[in-house]
């Protein structure tokens, strides 16, 4: 009985170290597996980050730009030249505001004179 028990332990030890071996073998392969998915998901996230950033920037021309700033000028000058024409204007008004009531004392000296 002896011999069937230490037939029976070094089977059921071999069982073990190849049970623990696959086990082990299984991890790794399956870490290895995780991490080249990893890998492929980044790869993948960074190219559509890079074909995105080269989208959105290919789009934006130079031409483009200037024409913008060109017309964004031109509207700026017209603006501050409106804006120089109100000014005129508006002292025009106040200048004519102030001369009418010395005018007007002027004039109502010379009747009762």
């Amino acid at each position: 009985m002896t011999t069937r028990t230490r037939t029976t332990t070094r089977t059921a030890t071999k069982r073990r170290r190849s049970g623990l071996i696959h086990y082990l073998s299984n991890m790794v392969d399956d870490t290895k597996d995780f991490v080249d998915d990893l890998l492929d998901r980044g790869r993948d996230t960074e190219h559509d980050l890079r074909d995105t950033a080269r989208r959105t920037f290919d789009h934006v021309d130079d031409d483009d730009i200037r024409e913008e700033l060109a017309e964004l000028r031109t509207a700026l000058v017209q603006l501050a030249e409106k804006v120089g024409e109100m000014t005129d204007q508006q002292r025009a008004r106040a200048d004519e505001e102030q001369d009418t009531p010395a005018k007007q004392s002027t004039t109502s000296r010379a009747k009762n004179s």
